[in-house]
């Protein structure tokens, strides 16, 4: 048989394989239309689909299931087009790159059996005429001075793309509060310059007077822990240091991630020897929003689940033994005097109880050495979502994460978005009229090693 035949008969039962995957979810989701808003379900705090389909990112996971048969009739269907058992669809395994972006809902270069659940969901709810995008919620986009690929590391052997990140500036002169986006992807794919990085964030955080930057890190399986939080730590120190040559304020950073990137942003902001190998402390950091990886804060509980949603995922990036694991928990290093920052932690609708025991225990040590935390939970939107919709105009969302960079105190906010009432527009912060934002100033270091010097 011919190459062009092997792959035309691919193709066709690839297509095949989705359509009775899209009849199976659209009968499901005929007799529940919320399921497409919620999170995968699994018992346990992270990402994914059913543990019968672990999912490549820790955290997405919906609160309610179709019937045991229907779902397992999807996993079945989902499971025959993942030629390598990884849990996700890559654009070969789909062999459809129109369906695969659509798909892709988090932009992280794969498609979890959620994201093919609740893309056949919208599929449905649109020929019912029940999908509508509302208008005006693409924010205005603002005069953007971009600085794209600016290494923050260099390292040999690795590709420069993964040791740089990418900076928008408001045009003008001025002292701006900074924005540190850490993308997701399990800790093995996603990239800075994805949509779900920038289509929004862009527009929304330089429109408010802040310079956004969007970093990149090495990625598994070619590294493991620490490797991935050293070079978010080795971005942040090379920020702290040169934000001001990009109109940015080094003593107003703030960090932010989704997914495996919350995971990280949590951890860097706890385990202050990542930071401290540049010189620098925690100090630096102004605070942390973390969306939508619950699992993250402590992966030996997570791990402690019969069935950990996305097993193999965390296994791959921290190893399998509970040692590693504990070391890539953010929980293992809260403690007092260390300047940890205060935390909002946003979570897709929806999450076990098991997730949110997690939280809890994340926020009460914090709370044991005074440090502000607090979680909120995004009614309606599954682990894409909680990303994605981030500065849409009218999103109650992006206005709780505005107000905590403006300096509301975490805990302050309600326990679900709908119950927020958002007061003025929060202005971009400044640090002498928010205590929260102006901790000691930190000194100027003079051993901070150059980006060449990255700790190994």
């Amino acid at each position: 048989m011919s190459r062009a035949a092997l792959l035309g008969m691919r193709v066709a039962v690839a297509a095949l394989a989705l359509a009775v995957l899209a009849a199976a979810v659209a009968a499901a989701q005929a007799t529940d239309a919320a399921a497409e808003s919620a999170a995968p379900s699994v018992d346990s705090a992270t990402p994914g689909a059913a543990p019968a389909v672990p999912a490549a990112d820790p955290a997405a996971v919906p609160p309610a299931e179709p019937a045991a048969g229907e779902r397992m009739s999807v996993a079945e269907r989902f499971k025959s087009l993942d030629r390598n058992g990884d849990g996700r669809l890559d654009k070969d395994e789909l062999a459809r790159p129109d369906l695969f972006e659509q798909m892709d809902r988090d932009g992280d270069g794969a498609v979890t059996a959620d994201e093919a659940r609740a893309f056949v969901a919208r599929r449905a709810r649109a020929a019912a005429g029940g999908m509508k995008v509302a208008e005006g919620e693409r924010p205005p986009m603002p005069e953007v001075v971009r600085k794209l690929n600016i290494p923050y590391a260099r390292m040999e052997g690795v590709e420069p793309n993964l040791l740089s990140l990418d900076v928008y500036s408001p045009s003008g002169a001025g002292k701006h509060p900074v924005m540190v986006m850490v993308h997701g992807g399990g800790w093995s794919a996603g990239d800075k310059a994805l949509p779900a990085m920038t289509q929004l964030k862009v527009p929304h955080f330089v429109g408010h007077g802040y310079v956004y930057v969007s970093i990149n890190y090495r990625l598994s399986p070619k590294v493991v822990h620490p490797a991935h939080v050293q070079d978010v730590a080795a971005a942040l120190a090379y920020l702290y240091d040169h934000v001001a040559e990009y109109g940015g304020d080094p003593d107003r950073l703030f960090i932010m991630g989704h997914s495996a990137g919350a995971h990280l942003v949590g951890l860097v902001a706890t385990d202050d020897r990542h930071l401290k190998a540049h010189g620098k402390d925690l100090r630096i950091i102004k605070g942390v929003v973390s969306l939508d990886n619950p699992g993250g804060f402590d992966i030996p509980r997570l791990m402690d689940s019969p069935t950990p949603a996305g097993g193999r995922v965390y296994e791959t990036a921290f190893g399998a033994e509970p040692k590693g694991w504990k070391d890539a928990s953010a929980i293992t290093y809260v403690a007092k005097d260390k300047h940890i920052p205060p935390m909002l932690i946003i979570l897709g609708e929806g999450r076990p109880e098991s997730a949110r025991q997690i939280v809890a225990a994340m926020i009460a040590a914090l709370a044991k050495v005074g440090v502000s935390a607090g979680v909120v939970e995004a009614v309606g939107k599954d682990h894409g979502g909680v990303n994605m919709d981030i500065g849409k105009v009218g999103d109650a969302e992006t206005a709780i994460i505005l107000a905590f960079l403006s300096g509301t105190d975490p805990r302050t906010f309600p326990a679900r978005t709908t119950e927020y009432k958002p007061p003025a527009a929060p202005a971009a912060p400044a640090a002498s009229e928010n205590p929260a934002l102006s901790p000691e100033k930190v000194s100027p270091d003079s051993g901070t090693p150059a980006p060449s010097e990255k700790p190994e």
